[in-house]
């Protein structure tokens, strides 16, 4: 079936991306386990979820729309919010040692402009759940981010929302997404993380 779909010239056929639960495992994320999952552009295949996955279940929980069957808030148990800052403050922690050295494989990746917005996008968004509890949409985000961050960061949140189409690599960007990163992931190691101490003119 997902081989089919793929093959679909319909635009979201190849980004689609989905997970499979039986009824006990989808009630509440239990770390290790493992299930059917398709992620953006990759086949179906069995995947450990990590914590990041609280992210995907509170906006199933929160925002999903069922299709068949029970309303998404009989299906998963409610996620805290200090479950949802702990799970941003480990996804940053990740993305600040890959963003240290970056693979090989994987700058070529990097180097497109949409690749990099991406990136300004989810780790604005990584901040935004460290100071509010909650999740917002990659644009809310953003528009958070020109707000609430150090004004030498202003310029990524403002250039994410022109490059999130644009697939021209541009390398001479990396550096500041890669340092963007690298802040974020120590602003995550501070208790609390609040609104007003990202707020700053430095």
């Amino acid at each position: 079936m997902h081989e089919r779909l793929r093959a679909l010239t319909n635009r979201c056929a190849e980004g689609l991306e989905v997970a499979y639960f039986d009824a006990e495992a989808a009630r509440r994320w239990t770390p290790e386990q493992r299930h059917p999952t398709i992620t953006s552009h990759d086949p179906l295949r069995w995947e450990k979820h990590e914590s990041n996955w609280l992210f995907d279940r509170w906006m199933a929980r929160e925002s999903g729309i069922a299709l068949y069957g029970p309303d998404p808030r009989e299906v998963f148990d409610a996620i805290s919010d200090e479950e949802l800052r702990e799970a941003a403050r480990l996804r940053l922690a990740d993305w600040a040692r890959w963003a240290a050295a970056v693979p090989a494989e994987e700058r070529a990746w990097l180097n497109e402009r949409a690749h990099q917005a991406y990136m300004v996008e989810t780790t604005s968004r990584a901040l935004y759940t460290l100071s509010y509890g909650r999740l917002s949409t990659k644009p809310e985000a953003v528009s958070w981010a020109l707000q609430a961050l150090p004004k030498r960061w202003r310029t990524l949140a403002e250039r994410s929302r022109v490059w999130r189409s644009d697939h021209r690599p541009d390398s001479s960007t990396v550096p500041g997404v890669l340092q963007f990163i690298a802040w974020a992931a120590a602003q995550a190691g501070r208790q609390p993380v609040t609104p007003w101490c990202l707020n700053t003119t430095r």
